[in-house]
């Protein structure tokens, strides 16, 4: 798994990026996961459900610093999925 983590103050684009790259991929802003939404657990296995389903790329928003450990942890199960995971800093 690539994982690209854009992090910046509130208000500084990061939820913009993950839109386009959703939209490059074909995804509309439904697709955009949003981490608080989940438990650890859940969103590991939501990750694993899109993989499974076929999906290249997954947007993430609103990670904080546990939800990118629990990304970095997945990356070796997950080769082939890019994950893209906004943070605000």
């Amino acid at each position: 798994m690539q994982l690209e983590i854009i992090r910046g103050p509130a208000a500084s684009g990061k939820t913009t990026q993950l839109r386009q790259i959703a939209t490059a991929d074909g995804q509309d802003e439904g697709h955009i996961l949003l981490a608080h939404q989940f438990t650890q657990a859940a969103l590991k296995s939501r990750i694993y459900f899109l993989a499974s389903r076929g999906a290249r790329v997954v947007c993430i928003d609103e990670c904080n610093e546990e939800h990118i450990e629990l990304l970095r942890r997945l990356s070796a199960a997950l080769p082939d999925l890019r994950i893209h995971a906004a943070v605000a800093a």
